[in-house]
């Protein structure tokens, strides 16, 4: 299609609209046209252009003064769909048969809707936000409608296993010829999370139901993963050299630790998130705190618990043990290995200002001197 014309794909004949000549010629509507070659333009680009400035202003406007077209539009579609389920997949067949027989327009149509996104997010920066609102008050509306994406998903997966490495191979050719565009989508992000902290733990939140009410999930995702490997044998070796590569860089490192740490103490700030974790964790007492339960157990039976297991929190603090016979003490074990001096104090003052007396004990001490150890637990 040049600027000024269109081609006929059904006589090869060019023109400005397809619209007269289709109905005149060949006995057919626009319609019926799209649904024969989807995709296939039916106007020149001088004259969607002239026409699409237009028909925006006038749309937006219709919108404006009712803002129940798009829903009920989208209520037309979800019906007629519903009344005939094999329309999709007429649709798909039909047009995968357009762009093998007429390769280019396929290209066109991509780089269109590609120039045409961009522009629209140019002169409406707040696009986006409004987009993903809309979406997700689709989505409560309607609880299934994930799910329903996600089997359909899945059935055109087992339908065209190519189409996952197709993508792929896509997505790895758009990188390679603009390498910024990874550091732009990360730059985006950023600003996302900024304008809305809140929404990393939206995320949270939702990847947590989602795996509670379909706990197959995890093992659907590991032999997804599995599977991939087993296609391609490098993508372990290239994730590792890509994430060893980002480590490097020391500004990269300590943002990323710092972030990671944020995160991980707003996730044990939740109640829910506690609770998963000591049923998903089942974790048990280790050599050091054996030795230290069986101290306790033998020189002050019936008065300390072990609540290393997540059983007890103190905010967002777990400490290994808990006095039960009355004083609100704790004692927190230290490793030589994962812990320093200067961790000490801060955890100390912390128990202290939720009423909590803690008692500190490395696991040198432990293991050597146990006359020390029921010193230090007498003096609490």
């Amino acid at each position: 299609m040049s600027d000024e014309f269109v081609t006929c794909l059904m006589c090869e004949g060019t023109f400005r609209t397809l619209g007269n000549h289709l109905k005149c010629t060949h006995g057919i509507d626009v319609f019926e046209y799209r649904c024969r070659f989807p995709g296939a333009p039916t106007m020149s680009r001088v004259t969607a252009d002239t026409q699409s400035k237009s028909q925006r202003e006038t749309k937006g406007e219709s919108y404006r003064r009712d803002s129940t077209i798009a829903q009920r539009i989208s209520e037309s579609v979800r019906k007629t769909f519903r009344d005939d389920p094999t329309i999709a997949q007429r649709m798909s067949k039909s047009q995968k048969e357009t762009y093998r027989r007429h390769p280019a327009i396929r290209t066109r149509q991509s780089k269109s809707l590609s120039e045409s996104a961009k522009k629209a997010y140019r002169d409406n920066p707040a696009l986006g936000e409004r987009l993903s609102e809309s979406q997700r008050e689709s989505y409560r509306n309607d609880p299934t409608r994930g799910e329903r994406a996600a089997k359909s998903r899945r059935e055109t997966y087992r339908r065209d296993p190519s189409i996952l490495e197709r993508a792929s191979e896509a997505r790895k050719a758009t990188y390679q010829n603009d390498p910024s565009i990874g550091r732009r989508i990360s730059n985006n992000l950023k600003e996302t999370y900024r304008r809305d902290p809140t929404i990393l733990e939206r995320r949270a939140r939702s990847v947590r139901e989602a795996y509670c009410n379909d706990p197959t999930i995890g093992k659907r995702l590991s032999e997804s993963l599995r599977e991939a490997n087993r296609r391609d044998p490098t993508i372990g070796e290239r994730v590792s050299e890509s994430t060893k590569e980002r480590w490097k860089d020391l500004e990269y490192r300590k943002n990323m630790s710092e972030e990671l740490s944020k995160s991980q103490k707003k996730l044990w700030k939740d109640p829910e998130y506690q609770k998963h974790q000591q049923e998903a964790q089942h974790r048990k007492p280790n050599g050091s705190e054996l030795r230290l339960q069986t101290i306790l157990d033998k020189h002050f039976p019936g008065e300390w618990k072990y609540t290393g297991d997540f059983s007890f929190w103190v905010e967002n603090r777990n400490p290994d043990f808990l006095n039960i016979n009355g004083k609100k003490c704790v004692i927190e074990m230290f490793g030589i290995w994962w812990h320093n001096e200067d961790e000490e104090r801060p955890l100390i003052a912390h128990y202290k200002k939720h009423g909590f007396d803690c008692l500190v004990l490395w696991e040198d001490v432990v293991w050597c001197d146990e006359d020390l150890v029921v010193e230090k637990v007498k003096s609490l």
